[in-house]
Order: structure tokens, then C-alpha cells, then sequence
């Protein structure tokens, strides 16, 4: 039986959950990326006590914000001759930043051109209304000084001061003529999160490729991306007993079998696996698990070029399971094996003993340590099916 009602997820033994739409399953930025302001501003500010407010639960970029208590006339953080990134006349640059405030106030973007001895030479700036609800803002500009070999960034209050609270959060800075997409994922060190209170951390090994297919975020498959888990954080949860597993994937032709989703063996014992979900070329996952016999099963074809809501239902004590495709049930799972592989490996997304998939892409893995039914698979595929176009 469904634990909410509504078109919300179950969250009700969730063992793991990851989400490439969902900003609270990227990991922070740390500086010099510029989704920590606080980091990157030096930590000190003009007529503004500024710090990082971790009270705030509702970033809409799933990080911790600045928080800038205006004391005086023109406020800002004091960035004006930091480097960020190198730049040069002629080119066009977009900062976007969100913000709110304590009550209705102004402020002013700037993207300042630097010369070669990190002093500003040129300083174009917006001036914007911040209210008490987030808003994206956004300010484009084109260097027009030949002496210009860098960037910074200055984030200002109101010119007359007062005492408003401003947060600032998720800014994002491209060569580029308008603001693309918020994506905290473009360094290379960055992790994946598990939302769940297991907090697996997953990091990414090959090109990241944060993407847009059949209009949804995700991590497009690109034959090099793939993220694991150390083995200790994939022992934080089991998936040996009942359970149930739950993927949203944008099925597209592989030319070869890849897997998508693993949880390895300690050794590899002829398909052993605690867990191994594998994109067959026909298009239908396959789930190998236990060795000795092992257990395998199908989840029939999925829909080529579109999202697909693929859930496992796994039984223990060698009772079928059941596999759901879309909201409906298209077969079930044999379980007959009476092995189960001692202390499971890592955890891997995008890669596993098949090798590394080279297509389609993964928006969503979800796993309980529960058995749903036909409601519980209901109840997740309607909160989330409008966001893939179903």
C-alpha cells in the first residue's frame, strides 16, 4: 500500500536515491567554483556583514547561500580585483545569480574586465529588484577594453543601504550571450549524493555529460561516464532480501549490452552479483543477481527515444518478484538462487561487468528495502511522469 497520498515520491524505507534534476543530489561547490559565494568572495564585504547561512532550507539550488547583512551605503562583496577566470575584450560574458531578500530592495550585478595586473578596467553592471522570494537574475556583457586578460564578479545591495538581508545563491558565470541552464556539475570533482539517510557519495569517472534528452535533465551516457561508490558507502545498503529498485532511463540503440546500474560482487563467480541491471540491444533491462544458480530476468522492451519508468520488485525467500514498466506490470522475476555474494562491492551507475554505456542517459535511481505494489509503483510514476513528458 502506497505510504502517502497525492503525487509526491515514497520516501518510506528509501535506501538510496539519486536525482540528476534534483539540485540537493549534487554536491556542493567548493571554491573557486562559484556556486559558494562565500568562498570565492574572500569572505568579507563593504558595509555588509556577509557569511554562509546554513539555516536556509530552501536554495533552489540545493546549496548553502550567502547571506549579506547590508550596514551602509553601497554594500557588495568585496570581489572587485579578484581573478575568476581568464577573459578578453571582445567577448561576451553572462553572470546569473538567484536572490531574495528580507523585504523589497535593490541591488546591482557587475561583471568587472581585469588587466594584467588584476585591477579593473572596465566595470559594466544591472540594476535589479529583489523581493522576498527567489528569482534568477541575469546580466550579459561584452568587453570592450584591449587590455582586458581576466573576470570578476561583484554582488552590490542597494546604493542608499538601510538594513535589508539579501541571500544570495547559485551564481553562474559563462562566456556565453545568455544564461544557460543552473549546473553545479561541471567540475570534475564533483559527487553525486544519495538523498536518502545512507548518504552514499558517488564520484564520477570520464567526461560528465549533464545533458537535456527528451526535454528532462540527466546524465547522458557517453561511453567514458560513469559513477561508483567506494565499497564502504555501497554497504550501507542491501539488496539481497526484498527489495525494490527504480530507474527513470532514456532508452536509445546500444550497440553493445552495457549496465546501467550494479552493486558488484566481492568476486565475479559466473554473473555473481549482489544486484547488476544490464541495457540489453534489444532495448529491455535485464537484472542478474545471486550466483550459483543465479537469478536473471527481463523487464521486456522499452520505449526507444523517450523516458521509461523501470521498477524491480524483488522477493525474498525465492517468491517471484515483479517487473513495471510505465505504471503497468510487464513480467515476472525467478528468483531460484540460494547463494548470495558475501559483502557486496560499489555501487556503479552507468557502467558495471558489461562495460560502460555509450547511450541513452539516467535521470533518477531509487532503491527501498521494501516490496511495492501495483499502488506504490503508481504513486511514483504519476509524481514524476509529466516532468518526462509521459
Amino acid at each position: 500500500m502506497a505510504s502517502a497520498l497525492g503525487y509526491s515520491t515514497i520516501d518510506d524505507q528509501l535506501t538510496f536515491s539519486v536525482d540528476a534534476g534534483n539540485p540537493a543530489s549534487w554536491s556542493p561547490n567548493v571554491h573557486p567554483s562559484p556556486l559558494d559565494i562565500f568562498g570565492w568572495s574572500g569572505s568579507g564585504g563593504n558595509n555588509a556583514t556577509i557569511s554562509r547561512d546554513t539555516t536556509v532550507t530552501d536554495s533552489p539550488v540545493g546549496g548553502i547561500p550567502l547571506k549579506m547583512v547590508v550596514s551602509g551605503a553601497d554594500p557588495h562583496i568585496t570581489t572587485t580585483n579578484t581573478y575568476i577566470a581568464p577573459a578578453a575584450n571582445a567577448q561576451t560574458w553572462t553572470i546569473s545569480v538567484y536572490a531574495k531578500a528580507s523585504i523589497a530592495t535593490t541591488g546591482q550585478l557587475f561583471i568587472l574586465g581585469l588587466n594584467s595586473s588584476n585591477t579593473y578596467i572596465e566595470a559594466p553592471s544591472t540594476t535589479i529588484n529583489i523581493t522576498t522570494n527567489w528569482q534568477r537574475f541575469t546580466f550579459t556583457t561584452t568587453f570592450g577594453n584591449a587590455s582586458t586578460v581576466g573576470i570578476a564578479i561583484r554582488l552590490d545591495g542597494p546604493d542608499a543601504g538601510g538594513s535589508p538581508t539579501i541571500w544570495w545563491d547559485g551564481l553562474q558565470l559563462e562566456q556565453s550571450s545568455s544564461a544557460t541552464t543552473f549546473n553545479s556539475m561541471g567540475n570534475p570533482t564533483r559527487k553525486w549524493y544519495d538523498l536518502s539517510e545512507n548518504k552514499i557519495h558517488l564520484s564520477p569517472t570520464g567526461t560528465i555529460n549533464f545533458t537535456t534528452l527528451g526535454g528532462a535533465r540527466c546524465f547522458g551516457f557517453n561511453s567514458s561516464m560513469y559513477w561508483s561508490s567506494t565499497t564502504t558507502d555501497a554497504q550501507k545498503t542491501d539488496y539481497r532480501y526484498g527489495a525494490t529498485i527504480e530507474l527513470w532511463l532514456y532508452n536509445q540503440t546500444k550497440a553493445a549490452r552495457r549496465t546501467v546500474f550494479e552493486k558488484a560482487g566481492n568476486t565475479y563467480q559466473s554473473y555473481e552479483q549482489e544486484l547488476a541491471m544490464t541495457w540489453e540491444t534489444a532495448n529491455d533491462i535485464s537484472c542478474y543477481r545471486a550466483y550459483n544458480p543465479y537469478d536473471s530476468g527481463s523487464s521486456g522492451a522499452l520505449t526507444n527515444n523517450a523516458w521509461n519508468h523501470v521498477v524491480l520488485v524483488l522477493n525474498p525467500h525465492l517468491s517471484p518478484g515483479q517487473w513495471y514498466l510505465n505504471g503497468v506490470a510487464s513480467g515476472s522475476y525467478s528468483q531460484s538462487a540460494r547463494q548470495l555474494p558475501p559483502k557486496a562491492n560499489e555501487i556503479r551507475i552507468g557502467g558495471g561487468y558489461a562495460g560502460t554505456v555509450d547511450a541513452g542517459g539516467v535521470a533518477v535511481v531509487r532503491t527501498y528495502s521494501r516490496m511495492f505494489d501495483l499502488e506504490d509503483v503508481l504513486q511514483n510514476y504519476n509524481a514524476s511522469k509529466q516532468r518526462f513528458g509521459l
